[in-house]
């Protein structure tokens, strides 16, 4: 009975040679971003990434604490993750605050990207600009 051994090289099917056959880069060339496989092994990963950037939109230097999702003066943020932190999205369109709402004493953010017109969800931070967050729920408030 011959039984089947498991390879210590054994590589993604598709691989690049990379040293982490698993990668994000590689189940998107494999699988694409939005398919099965991708999501089985990448869903519910959060990547904490600590990185400084400029506000695309108002050209603020924000400093980031691995939580920091969009500019805390205008509010703005930016399309570029599937999963939080993972960077894996090719879109990188600016990402306007189109609604506010509250949810159990938090604010919560409404992003709709301006280039492919995803919508996501996020929570403000203690920084961000109240008078920016009054600006968007009085603008929704008489549309």
């Amino acid at each position: 009975m011959a039984l089947y051994r498991f390879r210590q090289d054994y590589r993604f099917p598709g691989h690049m040679n990379h040293k982490m056959p698993w990668s994000a880069e590689n189940l998107i060339k494999v699988f694409g971003a939005r398919s099965f496989w991708y999501n089985f092994f990448m869903s519910r990963h959060f990547q904490r990434k600590i990185e400084d950037f400029i506000c695309e939109h108002c050209g603020k230097k924000v400093k980031g604490d691995g939580f920091t999702n969009h500019c805390p003066n205008c509010l703005y943020s930016k399309h570029v993750d599937i999963n939080p932190g993972d960077r894996a999205n090719a879109c990188g369109g600016l990402m306007k605050p189109v609604a506010v709402e509250i949810k159990s004493g938090d604010y919560i953010l409404t992003h709709k990207c301006e280039i492919c017109g995803f919508e996501k969800k996020n929570k403000t931070a203690k920084d961000d600009n109240f008078e920016e967050i009054l600006k968007l729920s009085q603008s929704i408030a008489n549309f």
